[in-house]
């Protein structure tokens, strides 16, 4: 194709001005040029670095000297490109990579689109042409990539150069890109956003739905068949994928977009918060095997084996059973002074669990997650209660909406 072959020249004279302004203006206003640009360098680069090098910058000492050795005839055909492409090129490739994305980024912060901050529990991150990290540092600068909390005590929040953030908990996936247009696709799990005003919106993508940001705070929420959006401040505009149909989400309402075009696909105002809160299986798990309450035995969760890695290299594999305390219909719980948690179970064995809990503020935003060590002393199998009083000494003063109880 046409358009194809001529981004690809441009991608081969970056080094020329007058081709790398073009190349700048053709990546910022046409998505399927981002794509195939994307695609071919990230390719590339990922070739190269599976030399083990350091860095893509360190593949060579003068990157404008590989990319001046380049043949570039003024016309060229698909098949000559193919031909370019396929001999021993990966490393000029590699440094192109380098050089495009550090020009379409940030003039003052080459190649930097965010700093990575609140880091809790095991985190990876991938970038870099598919380089992965796993020691991540508070203060972080980060081009795009993945980040993965891997774990359900873990959670890390991104702050982008405009002071928007984004923080993920739990077990959740997020891939960040900002061509001057901020893309975000959220594979699974939970975030939540403060925006700043945007001159073009964020796109939020999740396996069933998109979600156009121009400067609000919500949470999001993706499983693989559904998608939950809590608008806190502002509007988001939300597109269900299975019909295109699409909902204005605002502030203090919600919306579920469904696989399924026979659910229900409407913004909805939030429930009232409540101070009370009673789990209610299945419809409350989140994490762990459902046992259906025989002879008038309630419903149960069962903890379920998940590996924990609280270190690069290190690993174990817990039992975790996570309940979803306020999602969907059910209304926020707020946690007040006097608020305590009282959990009933059966253990196999006497000894510590922990019961742990996250939390959002009352006006939306992720505000941390906080574990509770406690001894088992009945006998194994035996009905056990144990109560967790006096939240707000782990929380602080202000009061809290819960999310999760695991």
């Amino acid at each position: 194709m046409k358009e194809h072959d001529e981004l690809i020249e441009l991608l081969l004279r970056t080094d020329e001005p007058d081709a790398r302004r073009e190349l700048n203006e053709r990546l910022r206003n046409d998505p399927a040029a981002r794509e195939v640009a994307a695609r071919y360098l990230a390719d590339e680069a990922s070739l190269t670095l599976s030399l083990k090098t350091e860095t893509i910058a360190g593949i060579v000492e003068d990157s404008s000297g590989v990319i001046n050795t380049m043949d570039r005839p003024r016309v060229r055909t698909r098949t000559e490109i193919a031909l370019r492409w396929a001999v021993g090129m990966a490393a000029g490739f590699a440094v192109l990579a380098g050089v495009l994305f550090s020009k379409l980024q940030q003039p003052d912060d080459p190649g930097h689109i965010m700093t990575i901050t609140d880091l809790n529990g095991s985190l990876r991150w991938t970038g870099d042409g598919g380089r992965v990290v796993e020691n991540l540092q508070e203060g972080q600068l980060l081009g795009g990539g993945t980040l993965e909390t891997l774990a359900s005590d873990s959670a890390a929040a991104v702050v982008f150069m405009d002071g928007s953030r984004v923080t993920l908990a739990g077990l959740s996936m997020i891939t960040i890109a900002d061509f001057g247009q901020k893309e975000l696709r959220l594979h699974k799990g939970v975030f939540s956003a403060n925006v700043n005003p945007q001159t073009k919106p964020m796109l939020v993508h999740t396996p069933t739905a998109v979600a156009e940001v121009l400067g609000t705070q919500f949470n999001l929420s993706a499983e693989p068949q559904s998608t939950e959006l809590t608008v806190n401040g502002g509007r988001v505009r939300m597109t269900r994928l299975a019909d295109g149909q699409s909902q204005e989400v605002s502030a203090n309402h919600l919306a579920v977009a469904s696989l399924d075009r026979r659910d229900p696909f409407e913004a909805t105002k939030r429930p009232e918060q409540v101070n009370t809160w009673l789990s209610t299986l299945p419809w409350d798990q989140a994490y762990g095997e459902f046992i259906p309450g025989e002879n008038g035995q309630p419903n149960a969760l069962a903890a379920t084996p998940m590996l924990w890695e609280p270190k690069p290299n290190e690993k174990h594999v817990l039992q975790i059973a996570v309940l979803k305390v306020a999602t969907g219909d059910s209304p926020p719980t707020v946690l007040e002074s006097a608020s305590k948690f009282r959990v009933r179970g059966r253990a196999k064995n006497k000894g510590k669990i922990f019961i742990g809990f996250s939390t959002h503020h009352r006006n939306g935003g992720f505000a941390g997650k906080y574990v509770a060590p406690t001894e088992v002393a009945s006998e194994p199998g035996e009905l056990f209660e144990i109560e967790i009083p006096h939240l707000t000494d782990r929380i602080g003063d202000d009061s809290l909406v819960g999310g999760e109880l695991r």
